[in-house]
């Protein structure tokens, strides 16, 4: 979540936020940018406050704020400082985050791998395992429509939207053609046949 944004659209109409003073509605949405950054699952201690841009430091302003925030529903006290409400509900937690950026990763170090497998498969004479069609490789140059039906695709065998792996064992080549008819279901589903 963390290249998405934060708020949904018109949360500013929550009641709850409509009651706060410009303090501490800009205290609240900076502890939540701040933990989600870093990773504290929505845990404000007063020692993070205190490096808030533009937070009160100390003091009767930054005692009403945080008043302000609990009375209301927005933080909860715990030991050691408040806890955002319904933080990971709407938030991602820094265990997710950090296994997304792994997935993230994983996958992108796959691509650029099957990428040169692609290639050196369509170099070989590679067959589309659906209809058998042989592959081209449609990374670069102008292709006729005729040609763009050919271009070599790795397709998951039980797609990833119903639970299928990125494991070379769930892969096969196909065409594009095949492979866009196919979509997110299953040969059998789609009445298609492996070869």
């Amino acid at each position: 979540m963390s290249d998405e944004s934060l708020f949904e659209f018109g949360f500013t109409h929550n009641r709850k936020l409509r009651r706060l003073s410009d303090v501490a509605f800009r205290l609240w949405v900076t502890a939540i940018d701040v933990a989600n950054e870093d990773g504290t699952d929505g845990l404000v201690t007063p020692d993070s406050i205190d490096v808030f841009t533009k937070a009160p430091k100390t003091g009767k302003e930054r005692e009403t704020a945080i008043a302000e925030l609990v009375d209301g529903g927005l933080w909860h006290p715990v030991d050691g400082g408040w806890v955002i409400h319904d933080f990971l509900k709407h938030q991602e937690s820094a265990e997710g985050r950090t296994d997304r950026k792994a997935m993230d990763r994983r996958r992108m170090r796959l691509s650029r791998n099957r990428k040169s497998y692609v290639a050196f498969a369509v170099s070989n004479g590679a067959t589309c395992r659906y209809c058998g069609v042989e592959l081209i490789d449609g990374s670069g140059g102008s292709w006729s429509s005729d040609d763009q039906k050919r271009w070599a695709c790795l397709d998951h065998i039980v797609p990833r939207c119903q639970g299928g792996s990125d494991s070379d064992e769930n892969l096969a080549l196909s065409c594009w053609l095949c492979n866009s008819k196919k979509g997110g279901r299953t040969p059998e589903q789609a009445g298609m046949v492996l070869r």
